[in-house]
């Protein structure tokens, strides 16, 4: 069966958009369509569902519960590894993901790569204080440049970045105590190597421009959309809890897609993150879409897919919001990148689509991608959510 498509008029005006970019010379690099069979090597130990690495060139940063390792995609070697220093605690949940930090000259923030370890406390003795550690370190040596311990009370969960902006990086900590199911919100100095601020009772973010959009937990388990300001964790507004729903994906630089349970259903709404006006109310364009296995995937250029493997796969636009596409079935999405889509039709077969329309690329891609850029992909290929991956394989871009 082939599923059906539905694409928006509104696609055709940010596509020339995109075609004249490209044609002006652009040198923004081109999403790959296919990839080499043989792996030039297998990362064992990573965990199911999302992958714990950041792409950066021709290396890739991967994340693991003791330790940072920097991937050398070509050669398929460890180039460099950076372990924590204090006792790390067992891994729990999905593992953190590095920060790459590309530098800004205006705040004089220079190229790093964060990454955060649930570690015992220094000085607890038993290990009953637990904290994170955070280490900066040089993304193309793997040097140290200076580590940060910070103080976060329960049980940690796991820590995950959210994101960077103006000098400053925004951790989230999780309080994984079966009676605080929420976490807090740490703002790391890069500058000063310290924490600049925290704010807690918080569930869930996603970080858009200079700004995280947030759940706030009340003493009474009410929940309230907030915006907090990245660069000092001012609250900048709040909804009302009869009002909010939970962020799950930015979209562009200004804007946030949260979803709420509804009516018997799933409703989604595109928000503006100046003040939280609604831009957009989507129902019918996601009701195929599962939530158990629910993810958001953004193609660093102009679109945000959110799809749940299956099949079921929405498409925004970063510039307005919109739903550029959608469909219930046929496109079981692992990854995009660049104005590409990638992913399993309903036969089995590895496939790329246009980000912006949905439309056909290429089919038999050597290997499905989990991860990619220019020059390499990570994949499970072969995998399925329900099956375990028996290792990672890196293969080249063709």
């Amino acid at each position: 069966m082939t599923a059906r498509v539905r694409v928006k008029p509104a696609v055709l005006a940010g596509l020339a958009v995109l075609l004249t970019m490209t044609a002006c010379g652009g040198s923004d690099p081109d999403p790959p369509r296919s990839f080499s069979s043989r792996a030039v090597t297998t990362v064992h130990d990573l965990p199911e569902g999302r992958l714990p690495v950041v792409m950066d060139g021709r290396s890739a940063h991967v994340g693991f519960g003791h330790q940072l390792r920097i991937l050398d995609l070509e050669k398929g070697e460890w180039a460099a590894s950076l372990s924590a220093k204090s006792p790390v605690l067992p891994e729990q949940g999905r593992a953190t993901t590095p920060l790459l930090i590309q530098g800004n000259s205006e705040d004089g923030a220079e190229r790093t790569v964060l990454m955060a370890f649930r570690v015992q406390a220094p000085g607890s003795g038993n290990g009953e204080r637990q904290g994170v550690e955070v280490a900066a370190a040089d993304p193309d040596s793997g040097d140290l440049r200076w580590r940060l311990q910070v103080e976060a009370s329960g049980t940690v969960g796991s820590p995950r970045f959210l994101g960077s902006h103006g000098g400053l990086a925004v951790l989230e900590v999780p309080d994984s105590g079966q009676d605080s199911p929420a976490a807090t919100l740490f703002g790391i100095d890069l500058g000063k190597q310290r924490v600049g601020w925290e704010l807690s009772a918080r569930k869930g973010g996603e970080m858009t421009g200079d700004r995280v959009i947030t759940t706030a937990v009340t003493e009474r388990q009410q929940r309230a959309l907030t915006a907090v300001s990245a660069m000092d964790g001012t609250v900048l507004w709040e909804q009302e809890p009869s009002a909010t729903g939970a962020a799950r994906a930015a979209v562009g630089q200004d804007k946030v897609l949260v979803s709420r349970r509804e009516n018997g259903g799933e409703t989604y709404r595109v928000l503006d993150t100046a003040d939280g006006t609604v831009l957009h109310t989507y129902r019918e364009e996601f009701e195929e879409l599962l939530t158990l296995t629910r993810e958001c995937y953004d193609d660093e250029l102009s679109v945000v897919v959110c799809a749940d493997g299956f099949g079921a796969v929405v498409a925004l636009d970063h510039g307005t919001g919109e739903v550029l596409w959608h469909r219930a079935e046929g496109l079981a999405v692992r990854a995009a990148w660049r104005g590409l889509v990638y992913g399993r039709d309903d036969k089995l077969k590895s496939v790329a689509v246009d980000g912006r329309t949905g439309e056909h690329r290429k089919t038999d891609l050597g290997v499905l991608p989990d991860l990619v850029n220019q020059y390499a992909a990570f994949s499970r290929d072969g995998s399925s959510p329900l099956m375990p991956s028996r290792g990672v394989g890196i293969h080249l871009a063709e």
